[in-house]
């Protein structure tokens, strides 16, 4: 709880600070910001009481089907959700915000 105090503090603090190169941050954009840590918080608290609840089950997953099942959801979400939300959203990279298949071949 402590934690997400210090984010809300950090956040209104570092959005009206007056360092003259950092460009002025709406109320909003602080509260989306505030918004989605918390977010993380919970999907992280989310995972790790998932990954305890299957490792001390009666019949327990073994610690490299449990690791392999993370890197497999994780995957699966970020093509699924993130990749199009990121091409949706309004950005620099050719219009969107990142461009997965623009992405592809800066690793070739």
């Amino acid at each position: 709880m402590i934690s997400v105090v210090l984010v809300g503090v950090a956040a209104l603090l570092a959005g009206y600070g007056g360092d003259g190169g950092s460009k002025d941050v709406t109320t909003a954009e602080i509260v989306l910001g505030v918004g989605l840590t918390l977010l993380g918080t919970v999907a992280k608290a989310l995972t790790s009481v998932t990954e305890e609840h299957i490792m001390k089950m009666d019949d327990p997953a073994p610690p490299l089907l449990a690791t392999g099942m993370i890197g497999f959801w994780g995957t699966v979400l970020c093509v699924v959700i993130v990749f199009p939300l990121a091409y949706w959203s309004p950005g620099d990279d050719h219009g969107s915000y990142e461009e997965p298949c623009y992405m592809q071949h800066l690793g070739n």
